[in-house]
């Protein structure tokens, strides 16, 4: 690993990680007679899809994005928002007493708060997905073999 950035690394020169022991039994403790049952377990768990941290936080986000500034920048949605508005000003202003403008009122009302919602939602997991790859990247250690047979830790910030 003593070249430059553009030569080109010598791959036989770097190992492969050895398998992580977790709570004394090694990775492969399928081949060792302990069985998983396709389950993972420590750290390295996937999240649920609804996270509790994730859904609270999508929840407020999705609040906070019915500003109609913030609306403008998806103009289907904002003409939904907009659409939303003014059928519940026409849904108090005329009574209230029509299922139908109460149905087109909820239905729409429905439609920004669940796109909102989602996209909150995919906000929340990329940036919790982001947070763990540099998690990662900043744990991971390889392995490289030097010409005298020794194997030296290197951390995966150093290859290149």
């Amino acid at each position: 690993m003593s070249g430059t950035i553009n030569e080109p690394m010598n791959m036989s020169a770097v190992t492969e990680m050895p398998e992580r022991e977790t709570a004394g039994h090694s990775a492969s403790g399928a081949s060792q007679g302990h069985a998983h049952h396709g389950k993972a377990s420590g750290p390295a768990n996937k999240k649920s899809l609804f996270d509790a941290a994730i859904v609270k936080r999508a929840v407020v986000d999705s609040l906070k994005k019915l500003n109609p500034v913030l609306m403008m920048k998806n103009p289907v949605m904002f003409v939904v928002e907009v659409g939303s508005v003014v059928t519940t000003l026409l849904l108090f202003g005329h009574g209230g007493h029509s299922g139908f403008n109460l149905q087109i009122t909820l239905w729409l009302w429905f439609t920004v708060l669940f796109a909102n919602f989602a996209e909150a939602m995919a906000e929340g997991r990329g940036k919790a997905q982001a947070d763990a790859l540099r998690k990662a990247k900043s744990e991971t250690t390889a392995y490289k073999l030097k010409a005298n047979g020794e194997v030296e830790e290197i951390p995966s910030s150093h290859l290149r």
